[in-house]
């Protein structure tokens, strides 16, 4: 079984308090779970994850609050330092909320006991936006939702994917190559903003889809 080393902010994700020694089995096998997930308690500020159980579904129109905050947490993580300060105002929560609760194309929300892992908006071919909560990062759950969703974009009948990326976002980039991407070179795209398309260059990875 992979387990990965996690620290203590998933007391609060999976409500297993500190100093004992647990050993708890989540969900099960079936349709829309990955898992079943292991979490063993072993020292008061650290555990261990494996087999993260997660469902997958549409977005949920209940979810956009929660999905705009952690949007937002991870868009900052992401590129902040990274992306023109003017681009960065212009990306805003409210903004992203809207375009959010207007999306028209597919979508995948990762979850575990209900609480949201991450999620992925799909264009077409494209991996639009892909996000996962920090809480998550290092469990396996990006992994998991990026197979998914290359899987439902199989599904749909396409035989490539393909992602923009920031140039500077080295943790993103390698993610993805580990995911089966590959650099096709930088392109300039038109970024959604609260004012409209904002132009910014960054680098296209693509994959192969079975």
């Amino acid at each position: 079984v992979h387990c990965v080393e996690t620290h203590s902010r998933y007391r609060q994700l999976y409500g297993i308090g500190p100093r004992r020694w647990q050993l708890r089995q989540t969900g099960a096998m079936g349709a829309g779970l990955c898992g079943p997930a292991i979490v063993v308690d072993w020292q008061s500020d650290r555990w261990r994850v494996c087999n993260l159980a997660m469902d997958f579904a549409p977005i949920n129109l209940a979810d956009l609050d929660a999905l705009t905050e952690l949007w937002s947490v991870g868009y900052v993580q992401g590129h902040k330092g990274r992306v023109p300060d003017e681009l960065m105002k212009l990306r805003t929560p409210d903004s992203f909320r809207e375009r959010l609760a207007a999306f028209s194309g597919r979508s995948l929300v990762a979850k575990s006991d209900g609480t949201i892992l991450g999620f992925c908006l799909m264009k077409d071919n494209e991996i639009y936006q892909f996000y996962v909560a920090q809480a998550a990062q290092g469990t396996g759950a990006a992994s998991a939702l990026m197979q998914r969703s290359l899987q439902a974009l199989a599904d749909a009948g396409h035989d490539h994917a393909f992602l923009a990326v920031d140039k500077a976002n080295a943790r993103a980039i390698g993610f993805y190559e580990k995911a089966g991407f590959y650099n096709d070179g930088a392109q300039v795209i038109d970024v959604a903003t609260s004012q409209g398309p904002f132009a910014y260059e960054c680098f296209i990875f693509k994959t192969k889809l079975n």
